[in-house]
């Protein structure tokens, strides 16, 4: 499995989220979006925070309250 692919100037999240497949298609959305401005923030754990300069490092309980904030 790869990782999220995040192109932050075109602001696409390409990977599919359980919510579609259960054909939650709206909320799926709402998740991508929310993670998209997450990461875009820099605001995010451990294993993204390395490889980022200038990141926030958060718990993943954090990251998700602040990937729900962004929906």
């Amino acid at each position: 499995m790869k990782l999220i692919d995040v192109e932050r100037e075109e602001g696409k999240c390409e990977e599919p989220v359980m919510l579609d497949y259960m054909g939650w298609k709206e909320a799926a959305g709402l998740v991508r979006e929310g993670l998209i401005r997450t990461i875009a923030e820099k605001t995010v754990t451990y294993d993204l925070a390395r490889q980022m300069e200038g990141a926030t490092e958060v718990r993943c309980s954090q990251f998700a309250k602040v990937i729900i904030r962004n929906m």
